[in-house]
């Protein structure tokens, strides 16, 4: 399926940060907002996870920074250019109720919208030239081995997904 051109931009701004800023920036900007965050994704440089933010008008319980490393022989920069929130659900009602509201609101600020559903899983997509929003509805295995709903909005740069998918 095609993504199709948003009627806005969309959204490359998230919690201070602006895709392709650089890794160092990202803790002064979380720092602003008094996020929670893991200490484990500190050394690896392209992650940074998030506990209990909010954004959109909900509280997410779950939502990572993803940073394009670029290595060189003497040293390693990294930039943001990846964001995904998600929550999960044990009743199927609960997270169809939230994945409506989502799409609701990115319908009304983005107008083009390509959709793919199956039974287990609902994806919505908006894209325009340099960024891509995807709101899913999925059921999927938690690292605890039980299964829930999940509601995940994401955001990404276009050129960086393009990039790692070549890869």
């Amino acid at each position: 399926p095609m993504t199709v051109i948003a009627q806005n931009n969309i959204q490359r701004y998230f919690l201070g940060l602006n895709f392709m800023d650089h890794y160092g920036n990202a803790y002064t900007a979380l720092t602003k907002i008094s996020a929670k965050y893991s200490n484990q994704s500190i050394p690896s440089l392209d992650n940074i996870i998030l506990y209990d933010l909010h954004f959109g008008g909900f509280i997410w319980n779950h939502t990572i920074l993803t940073f394009d490393v670029i290595k060189s022989e003497s040293s390693s920069r990294s930039y943001f250019y990846a964001i995904y929130f998600n929550n999960p659900y044990s009743d199927l009602a609960d997270a169809y109720k939230r994945f409506v509201a989502l799409y609701d609101n990115l319908c009304n600020k983005y107008w083009s919208v390509d959709i793919n559903e199956d039974y287990m899983n609902k994806v919505a997509v908006w894209g325009d030239n340099a960024t891509i929003c995807c709101l899913a509805l999925k059921y999927s295995e938690a690292m605890n081995g039980e299964m829930y709903w999940y509601v995940a909005l994401s955001y990404w740069d276009i050129d960086t997904v393009d990039k790692h998918t070549a890869n």
